[in-house]
């Protein structure tokens, strides 16, 4: 089975999506082999995949979703600009493309959420497959009154998604559509128990612990200084690598990291930061409270807010408090683990790769 994977490179939540299933394909078939393409860095998948599944990578840019100006702020024209330089999709790219899945005899294409993707397997006469919990039509429809220019792209776009073979909606879903097969929340199965993920950051097993993240987007953690004062209270930042000593309470993980995610999410207490779909699913199979910043203007972010306040006891912090450290004085009442779960990550994949398989007969 040779598969190929077209992933957006806004952030780095597709491509751990992409993983996740990459990884429940092979289980089910070892022989599995996946050509992806993607801006996405190849070390991400070869450290998040860690031998899991078989890949080939291809470095193209095959979806632009936002250019962001800050962790919490998109740049509409640095958006636009990449938006125009791609779309519409020349016939050169698609064609090559499709070429590529033909000379390496590709059974399937699967989008997370590549447009480009699903035309190139069209081209190429084999199935596609579009993974989506939303598309980029919808998103940019949140955005008309402040960047009209989006229009033309909602309208290019939303025809293309709608010609993928099969499409995939993993919970939460923005916009549930009859026609697609729903699934459980994807994320990349955990790897080491939280114990021993505390011990290799020496961290007390039973010391209140928070992961701070901006999702796949380096963050800029302004309020280090005033951590050393929370001498009981351990905290994790994933991507960032500051340049001055840290104190003793306080862990940074660098944006590309041997340390899997998912196992830093499921060690910590609770996660603290920006809602991102493959945060969001991490935290929701490890039980991991999450203290969220809001971003109203992004129209996914109530459908996450939704759901974590319901399955995660999910609460918001202000992004001005965040920047400034002051939510710390709080922490420890905003604390509240959610109830033991009862979810099992498998059972996702389970109903996907049926719905591969029934694609690909």
């Amino acid at each position: 089975m040779k598969i190929a994977y077209f992933i957006s490179p806004h952030g780095f939540g597709h491509a751990a999506r992409a993983c996740a299933v990459m990884t429940a394909i092979t289980q089910h078939n070892p022989d599995a082999q996946f050509s992806v393409f993607t801006r996405v860095p190849k070390v991400f998948f070869e450290q998040s995949l860690n031998g899991t599944a078989n890949f080939t990578y291809h470095p193209l840019q095959t979806d632009v979703g936002f250019v962001q100006a800050t962790p919490m702020a998109e740049d509409y024209g640095g958006t636009i600009s990449a938006l125009s330089e791609l779309y519409p999709l020349r016939d050169s790219l698609t064609q090559a493309t499709a070429s590529t899945l033909q000379k390496e005899n590709v059974h399937l294409a699967i989008c997370d959420i590549s447009v480009l993707g699903i035309e190139a397997a069209k081209l190429a006469s084999i199935p596609s497959v579009l993974i989506e919990n939303f598309t980029w039509d919808w998103i940019y429809s949140g955005y008309l009154d402040v960047e009209p220019r989006f229009q033309s792209f909602i309208e290019y776009l939303k025809p293309l998604y709608n010609q993928a073979t099969l499409r995939i909606q993993p919970q939460p879903v923005s916009v549930p559509m009859s026609t697609a097969t729903r699934v459980p929340p994807l994320a990349r199965p955990l790897r080491a128990a939280p114990g021993e993920i505390r011990k290799h950051l020496s961290i007390p097993e039973e010391a209140p612990t928070i992961l701070c993240t901006m999702g796949g987007v380096p963050g800029d953690f302004s309020f280090i200084s005033r951590l050393d004062s929370h001498k009981g209270t351990y905290f994790i930042l994933a991507g960032t690598e500051p340049t001055t000593p840290l104190p003793r309470n306080v862990r940074a993980i660098p944006h590309i990291s041997p340390l899997y995610h998912p196992d830093l999410v499921a060690a910590a207490d609770a996660v603290v930061g920006k809602l991102g779909y493959s945060t969001v699913a991490e935290a929701y199979y490890g039980r991991t409270q999450f203290l969220y910043l809001p971003r109203p203007r992004f129209p996914e972010s109530g459908i996450l807010e939704e759901f974590v306040k319901r399955e995660l006891n999910g609460k918001a912090i202000d992004p001005h408090t965040f920047e400034t450290g002051e939510w710390l004085s709080d922490i420890h009442h905003l604390l509240e683990s959610p109830e033991e779960g009862t979810a099992y990550i498998g059972e996702g994949y389970d109903l996907l790769v049926e719905a591969l398989q029934m694609v690909m007969r």
